[in-house]
């Protein structure tokens, strides 16, 4: 128990250059999810008249399905990238539509 209460203290750490954990493939990987969400906010936000409602939630709730641990997370990561690709092809197709009338 000594041993977490040390690694309590160390949580400050976090995101630091003294996170040793922070460097692997996955955790660059989930801030790398993180910057393409705020990116789909924004891409929703700037095209809410023109994109599908339905297209748009799917796109803003997807990134909750990226789940697990390892080769399982992996999977999902590249679930989502093509769900994501698709989606934001819906929607970007749907704003040239209107932009065409």
């Amino acid at each position: 128990l000594s041993l977490f209460g040390m690694l309590a203290r160390l949580k400050g750490l976090r995101g630091s250059a003294l996170d040793v954990f922070g460097k692997t493939a996955e955790r660059r990987a989930e801030r790398a999810l993180i910057t393409e969400y705020e990116q789909d906010v924004d891409l929703v936000l700037s095209k809410l008249k023109s994109a599908p409602t339905e297209t748009a939630l799917k796109l803003l709730v997807s990134v909750g399905e990226v789940r697990g641990f390892g080769p399982v997370k992996e999977e999902a990561l590249d679930a989502h990238a093509k769900r994501r690709a698709g989606l934001v092809k819906q929607i970007n197709d749907a704003n040239n539509a209107i932009a065409a009338e």
